[in-house]
């Protein structure tokens, strides 16, 4: 990543993704329905079919968060971007990226429509951008005891109740997460 700019490849987005924790349920079923699909559609060396996560039962919309909120709560350590893909893929119109200032190695992007935010997503920092990772954990509170929300990790079939904090920190410090 370089500041003013958010390179993504069209698989990595929302793989990382912030929803209603009333999804709960389904997104355990979902983890595992991908997982299983996973194994049945690997060959040795690559996968044979894509699996496609379903839209939330719960969107994000429903919590009618602000994109100007939003803003405000990443505009201290948070700068406005471009999102460009490095691969085929459509971005849609209406997306928003903000990049970690400081050392342009962490993102929250995601899609806004009439001024609410519908879509959230996020790339962390790097492990050694400690103070991003706790501008990351102070943001992820925020909008999970705010919104209700909980964040799901689907590289790591991983879902984490941000209004936890204690699960949140452990997240953070001990994920391996794609980058």
């Amino acid at each position: 990543m370089q500041l003013g700019t958010l390179y993504m490849h069209e698989d990595e987005w929302a793989m990382i993704d912030l929803l209603p924790s009333e999804n709960f349920g389904e997104i355990l079923r979902i983890a595992d329905e991908a997982q299983t699909f996973g194994e049945e559609h690997f060959d040795g060396s690559s996968w044979t079919a894509l699996y496609v996560l379903p839209k939330p039962t719960y969107p994000l919309s429903l919590r009618a968060l602000p994109f100007k909120e939003l803003r405000i709560i990443l505009s201290e350590r948070f700068l406005r971007v471009n999102i460009v893909e490095s691969f085929p893929g459509e971005v849609p119109s209406d997306s928003f990226a903000f990049v970690e200032m400081e050392k342009a190695d962490g993102a929250f992007y995601g899609v806004q429509k009439n001024g609410l935010v519908t879509q959230l997503h996020l790339f962390f920092c790097n492990e050694e951008n400690r103070d991003g990772r706790t501008c990351f954990l102070e943001i992820l509170q925020t909008l999970g005891t705010k919104y209700n929300l909980v964040l799901v990790d689907w590289w790591n079939n991983t879902i984490i109740n941000l209004r936890e904090r204690r699960r949140v920190v452990q997240y953070l410090e001990t994920s391996s997460h794609q980058e």
